[in-house]
């Protein structure tokens, strides 16, 4: 019912959907500049990625001072986001294409469970998502699509690059 709005400034706004008016307004509370912004599956938190590399988690409820934490460490990639629905976690990359994944069982004490560093030469990271099973998480590049089967808490061995020609498409 509340639509989350992550500004370039670091502010984030919440819209009632029903009549589209603003519901509330938090100057600079990302700090940073914002390249993606998730609702947590229960709807009671925001995943916003920072350009800078950092993960902040807010509480949704806007009409309540949120709760601002700030975990991982500067250069891990979080330009793009993928919930993983069937695990209590996020997945993240980034321009290097390399692959973090954190586990937010206990949001007061969210951590990094693994980062995989990118390869040489594949750029431009563009979206990412995940299967409903959680298995699977795809990031889409200017270079192709990478794909990475994950296994719980252990880091996967790589990932598999996919690439192919569709119909009327020029790479």
């Amino acid at each position: 019912e509340t639509l989350a709005l992550a500004h370039t400034d670091g502010a984030l706004e919440f819209y009632n959907l029903s009549d589209g008016q603003l519901v509330h307004s938090l100057p600079d509370i990302l700090a940073e500049k914002p390249v993606s912004l998730h609702y947590l599956p229960d709807g009671e938190f925001l995943l916003a990625g920072l350009h800078v590399g950092l993960l902040n988690i807010i509480s949704a409820q806007a009409m309540e001072v949120p709760v601002f934490s700030i975990f991982g460490d500067y250069g891990y990639p979080v330009d793009n986001l993928a919930i993983l629905p069937d695990g209590p976690g996020v997945a993240g990359t980034g321009n290097d294409q390399g692959l973090a994944v954190w586990n937010l069982a206990d949001l007061e004490n969210p951590r990094l469970s693994y980062y995989l560093p990118g390869s040489e030469g594949i750029y431009g990271a563009i979206g990412m998502a995940a299967s409903p099973d959680s298995r699977w998480v795809a990031a889409s590049s200017w270079d192709g699509t990478l794909l990475w089967e994950l296994d719980g808490e252990e880091a996967p061995q790589g990932f598999k690059m996919l690439w192919g020609e569709l119909e009327g498409f020029d790479p």
